[in-house]
């Protein structure tokens, strides 16, 4: 076996190790939280309501040009 496939084997033995640790630890926290849940009597259902006295605008953070700010949307604002 040449040293880049042992060096491939070992690398993917180590993505898989740490792939089922972190299956493990989410498996855990939903069982952690399904129990947490299990007691907790309390259901509140809540309405958010954005109101801005001024026009929110998006910002281009990443561009090979100059634009301007354009005005943000509803949907996008619903969709944040």
């Amino acid at each position: 076996m040449t040293i880049p496939a042992l060096l491939f084997v070992i690398a993917g033995l180590v993505s898989l190790t740490v792939l089922v640790r972190c299956c493990t630890a989410a498996f855990g926290a939903f069982g952690t939280l399904r129990r947490a849940l299990a007691h907790c009597d309390d259901v509140v259902i809540a309405r958010v309501t954005i109101v801005e006295q001024r026009a929110a605008c998006l910002r281009l953070v990443s561009s090979n040009e100059l634009t301007p700010r354009a005005p943000q949307s509803d949907g996008l604002r619903a969709a944040a």
